[in-house]
């Protein structure tokens, strides 16, 4: 029988109930949140999952941020500028496109909210010390005008070897390991990276250059902590976070998201029509 026993990352630890959330937000003040509806154990950018991002000599990342800029024109006006590289990965991602961006909150219930957006599965979330993950690296948690970011995010764009080693030696980075993920403070460019409390990490390709992932990086609970949301916990805590005003209009801020919020006010039958009596407290 092995040994071996599992990473702290994915230790099995549980977020059942509302109160657990509360707790797990107020006892981590510095910490970073993401959920995931379903049960991954990891933390891979969209850019990097399957199918293999080095298909066709490593440019498929490449081809996606390069087609977005060239033809965003056509349905929408006041684009990033050409070579503002990080404001067009934001872009994209706001708009569904696979980036190396890893979304992630300040907020925990913003977080549960995604972990339980659908009932069928358990949910997880992920809660990461973000200056740890720069640190690493030497630096602090920096804004997006930091060199090392504006290279991730133009390194998507740069095809050939010469055209990386010359931006980098722009930035005076020759020196500077960058195979690691860096955490950042973004600008808020839409209405919902405010309401949703944004926050992001960006990450290196890992096959070429053997870049690391955060859960490989990161050490232990005071550092990286999952907890697994079990599916049949998911109901009771999407209504409990609705009624704390976290729903689809308020994190999402357009009519759709409104629509969906009153779908679910409308049709939730479970709610029932008696009022409680209130908490009294001494």
């Amino acid at each position: 029988m092995s040994t071996e026993r599992e990473p702290p990352a994915l230790a099995k630890h549980y977020l059942r109930t509302i109160e657990q959330a509360v707790t797990v937000g107020t006892k981590l003040p510095m910490s970073w949140f993401r959920g995931h509806s379903k049960n991954y154990g990891a933390l891979t950018p969209t850019a990097y999952r399957t199918p293999p991002t080095l298909e066709r000599g490593g440019y498929r990342e490449y081809w996606l941020g390069e087609r977005f800029r060239l033809r965003a024109a056509s349905v929408k006006a006041n684009l990033p500028a050409w070579d503002e590289h990080l404001r067009w990965l934001l872009l994209m991602q706001h708009h569904g496109l696979p980036t190396r961006l890893l979304d992630w909150t300040e907020n925990i219930l913003v977080a549960l909210y995604f972990a339980v957006k659908d009932y069928k599965d358990d949910g997880e979330i992920w809660c990461v010390r973000p200056d740890r993950i720069n640190n690493l690296s030497g630096y602090w948690l920096h804004s997006a005008d930091h060199p090392v970011i504006k290279y991730l995010a133009a390194e998507v764009f740069l095809t050939s070897p010469d055209s990386k080693r010359d931006f980098k030696q722009r930035l005076k980075l020759q020196e500077v390991d960058t195979s690691r993920p860096v955490a950042f403070l973004p600008p808020l460019a839409f209405p919902r990276m405010s309401a949703q409390s944004s926050r992001f990490t960006i990450h290196p390709n890992p096959e070429p250059n053997g870049g690391k992932t955060i859960e490989e990086l990161l050490n232990g609970p005071r550092e990286i902590v999952r907890y697994l949301v079990p599916g049949e916990c998911k109901k009771a805590l999407s209504r409990d976070l609705t009624a704390l005003g976290v729903t689809a209009e308020t994190l999402f801020c357009s009519l759709d998201s409104l629509s969906e919020t009153i779908k679910i006010d409308v049709y939730d039958t479970e709610r029932g029509e008696d009022y409680p009596d209130p908490p009294l407290f001494g």
